[in-house]
């Protein structure tokens, strides 16, 4: 009998390969169980990526009972991708060591078995045999404790101990020889504790991204990010150090971090070591031999030449000469975020030579409230004109005038500017960017509940904007006092033919001009504009952002000549490329709901033919009624059934 398609398509390895990465893991589960052969086909599509962080997690099942995890332990070699949280990385640290202690008892090899690492937990009978992920490539490991029982049948002693985690998670990695992504979150108690983390780390071979991140108690290792720099492989592309402080006299309460109860073996040192004065011997991490220590102490002298990505915030307390040796390391870094310095660190000096030895630097970011953003300006004063292309800046606390000064040095080059929080930032400035910055591609002034960035509107359209590439637009435009525009008369309700004044006949035209602006965009994907008004309606709802409650007069709207009501939707005709419309733009509020209608829902499914996502419906306080009832929304989401209509803010 000849084998059907289905048997012939699954014979070639080459389609069996196409298909694996494209199927979710229920799929992979429902072919699995169909036959032997399909099981052992696409049983590494399933195990390829694990995730223990959380209870809730599909991966957790395999935990439960004995059966799972023994096809666990017949699958570890086909594992690529693991997340996990205290609980598996506890066990499975504990199944590894027993592994181990099988092969060390057939003498087949003896495996070396530092001093720092826990001992086996020989209570847990749930405890199986699981060899090392030999092919190992991207390990995110999470010391916070996730969301499970702690009488859960896979937990082991020391769980609560964030250095017996850490030694753990250290072990775990000393054998994952194939590891090339690494993401570490561990808390750090003592001297040791960074010297062992250093040494390990340094010893991954193929590892191109670092990302590591520390609690630890206050100033408590000066050099921990000098330290851990400095040991970091030569082959890392990318590396991202970080660091949270514990004051030392709170660790006490930080029973998930610090737990005071040891475990049997916590307290191995070397013999005749001593505890530094002041320091607690917290964890099992704290033997290292007189060769490894050696070995550790021992910078690594070759620069990073591989690495193109820099995030380092964990030079906090690092010296003058040491922060200057870091970026000497890093003469090929094309993105840089913003380290936090001391007071004493010259920071204008630090920023020439960041420009100077890292010529090829093109992107930096500011992401730390605490660190001092002047260093982003030095930065870009002192590399050459029209290098700079991203820029991510939060809470600017420098004046916006040499801000814009320092952007506009780089008005070519320029591609990505993100502002978030930055109240200092004033109209004119942002006028400036809007005009010369002809290169960009990304411009966003992320707003809040209390102050926002906002372009005024008479600057909006005081000159033609240069900067036409934009495909992601975030912006908040101050429209003024409408005055009889929207209050006890507004325009919409008049008995036609509607009159205005000049000066609403005025302000009309200038927000025609504003609507023009931005249908010229044609390479936009994503626009938020949001309209900050000087008379908004009653805020029902606290801590939502007055926007909310406003929209931009005529903005949605295509006008009716028998009633010279003004219109501008056609203005975005051009915008065929579309695919996020939010902000001020709900269909609910007061106006929208008289000026918008069927007529407008059908000329967006013409003209706006890539929307994905529009912030048209909401349960709005001004409203009776939900806006997604209307006939034109719901004649809307049956031409466009896939069309998000709900701002997140109301779902």
């Amino acid at each position: 009998m000849p084998a059907s398609a289905t048997e012939q398509f699954f014979e070639i390895n080459e389609l069996v390969m196409q298909l694996g990465p494209c199927l979710d893991q229920n799929t992979l589960a429902k072919l699995m169980r169909t036959s032997k052969h399909l099981y052992e086909i696409f049983k590494p599509f399933f195990f390829f990526e694990l995730d223990f962080f959380d209870e809730p997690s599909r991966d957790f099942r395999l935990l439960r009972k004995t059966t799972p995890i023994e096809t666990l332990r017949m699958a570890v070699v086909h594992v690529r991708v693991l997340a996990t949280g205290p609980l598996f990385t506890g066990y499975y640290y504990q199944c590894l060591r027993k592994y181990q202690e099988e092969i060390n008892t057939k003498g087949a090899f003896a495996t070396y078995t530092p001093a720092w690492i826990p001992p086996l937990d020989l209570s847990n009978s749930s405890i199986v045999s699981l060899t090392p992920l030999v092919n190992l490539t991207e390990f995110n490991c999470y010391s916070q404790l996730g969301s499970f029982d702690t009488r859960h049948r896979c937990s082991v002693k020391g769980i609560r101990q964030g250095a017996v985690r850490l030694a753990q998670a250290l072990w775990i990695l000393k054998c994952c020889p194939a590891l090339t992504h690494l993401g570490l979150e561990v808390f750090v108690t003592t001297q040791q504790d960074v010297l062992v983390l250093a040494s390990v780390i340094s010893k991954i071979p193929r590892l191109k991204r670092l990302e590591l991140s520390m609690q630890r108690t206050e100033s408590l290792f000066p050099t921990l990010g000098s330290t851990l720099f400095f040991k970091a492989p030569a082959s890392l592309d990318e590396l991202g150090l970080h660091y949270d402080d514990f004051a030392d006299e709170d660790i006490s309460d930080n029973d998930d971090y610090f737990d005071n109860e040891q475990d049997l073996g916590d307290t191995t040192h070397l013999e005749g070591e001593s505890v530094c004065e002041g320091e607690q011997q917290r964890g099992p991490t704290s033997a290292l031999t007189y060769a490894e220590l050696q070995d550790v102490l021992t910078r690594r002298q070759e620069p990073l030449s591989n690495l193109i990505k820099l995030k380092i915030q964990a030079i906090r307390y690092t010296t003058f000469t040491d922060v200057l040796s870091i970026f000497d390391h890093c003469p090929n870094i094309t993105s840089l975020c913003i380290p936090d310095l001391a007071e004493h660190i010259d920071i204008d000096e630090v920023g020439r030579h960041i420009a100077k030895v890292c010529p090829k630097l093109h992107t930096i970011s500011h992401t730390n409230v605490g660190s001092n953003g002047r260093l982003v300006m030095s930065i870009m004063g002192a590399m050459p004109e029209q290098q700079l292309e991203g820029l991510s800046y939060i809470q600017l606390d420098k004046d916006s005038a040499t801000t814009a000064a320092l952007i506009l040095r780089h008005s070519t080059s320029l591609r990505t500017i993100r502002f978030d929080q930055c109240c200092h930032f004033d109209s004119k400035a942002i006028q400036s960017i809007l005009v010369e910055c002809q290169g960009l591609e990304v411009l966003t002034f992320n707003y809040s509940v209390q102050k926002s960035i906002s372009l005024d509107l008479e600057d909006a359209v005081e000159f033609k904007w240069g900067a036409t590439r934009l495909k992601t637009l975030c912006l908040v435009v101050a429209i003024g006092d409408l005055g009889s525009l929207q209050g006890e008369d507004p325009y919409y309700k008049r008995p036609a033919p509607i009159t205005f004044s000049d000066k609403e006949a005025i302000q009309m035209s200038t927000l025609g001009r504003l609507y023009s602006q931005l249908g010229e965009l044609l390479q936009l994907k994503q626009l938020e504009i949001a309209a900050l008004v000087k008379h908004v309606p009653q805020v029902i709802i606290p801590n939502t952002p007055a926007f909310k409650y406003a929209t931009f007069p005529g903005f949605l709207s295509l006008g009716d000549p028998l009633t010279r009501r003004p219109g501008f939707l056609h203005h975005l005709g051009g915008l065929r490329k579309l695919e996020e419309l939010k902000g001020s733009v709900h269909g609910g509020t007061e106006e929208t709901v008289v000026t918008m209608g069927q007529r407008e829902v059908e000329w967006i499914v013409q003209n706006l033919i890539s929307l994905k996502r529009v912030d048209f419906c909401c349960r709005h306080p001004m409203v009776d009624k939900e806006t997604r009832n209307f006939p034109w929304f719901q004649w809307l989401k049956r031409q466009k059934p896939n069309l998000v209509m709900t701002s997140e803010i109301w779902q």
